[in-house]
């Protein structure tokens, strides 16, 4: 092969590799981009105790995102998931916990004393994210496709985690700060309240629309490549 050849391979090999790249990115993007119960929980935080609190949250979830990610990537989600009615339990744990902090969220500045709470942290994300069967399907679509660098797994898988965190952790960022801003528009307390419970029918609307019982056991299988919701 004359080095013209060559050249030009190397040409097509880089240009396929960007192309891949992208297309990962994108999927990325348009995975978190769109409401889920991370977002709309960060989000819900945000408004209810502010940046602050909001920022531990964030990182909770951004912590837990990751450990899903290894334990799929070394294979421990698929043994796990291999046994169908552990991806039920989760299912429903992780729609109880959401639960639990959409109440959370709801009822932050009561003023009865038995029904204040205290803001959700770095655990309450850390926990949503690792028993989310959903974040488990996704990140499972993410790195089992999109190869785009063949010649090293783990080259790849290293570039894949650092393009998802570059997107993810911006855009939750911008979804918490939203919620902050809603918190400071010096409304009524009557207003703020409802506007603080109204990010509950919202999470639970996600639910219903995209977790039902139905659909979430057959999205949540491991060998799943289908895009799903990151968020």
């Amino acid at each position: 092969m004359t080095a013209g050849a060559r050249c030009t391979a190397t040409g097509f090999q880089i240009i396929g590799f960007l192309r891949f790249m992208l297309t990962f990115a994108a999927a990325v993007f348009l995975l978190i981009i769109t409401p889920g119960p991370g977002v709309l929980s960060t989000a819900g935080v945000g408004a209810a105790f502010g940046w602050r609190q909001g920022l531990f949250y964030t990182g909770g979830l951004c912590a837990g995102t990751n450990l899903v990610g290894l334990a799929v990537i070394s294979g421990l989600a698929a043994v796990i998931f291999a046994e169908p009615v552990v991806r039920t339990v989760l299912l429903f744990a992780s729609a109880g916990y959401l639960g639990y902090l959409a109440l959370r969220i709801a009822l932050a500045g009561a003023r009865i004393a038995f029904i204040r709470t205290t803001a959700p942290g770095f655990l309450a994300g850390l926990t949503l994210q690792f028993i989310n069967p959903k974040a488990y399907a996704v990140n499972t679509a993410l790195f089992s496709s999109f190869a785009f660098y063949p010649a090293s797994f783990a080259v790849e898988t290293a570039l894949k985690l650092i393009i998802a965190n570059a997107i993810w952790l911006p855009l939750h960022l911008a979804w918490l700060y939203a919620g902050v801003k809603v918190n400071s528009l010096d409304l009524r307390l009557a207003c703020n309240g409802r506007s603080t419970l109204g990010w509950r029918p919202a999470c639970w609307l996600w639910l219903y629309c995209r977790c039902g019982p139905s659909r979430a056991s057959r999205r949540a299988a491991p060998h799943e490549t289908r895009i799903l919701n990151w968020g």
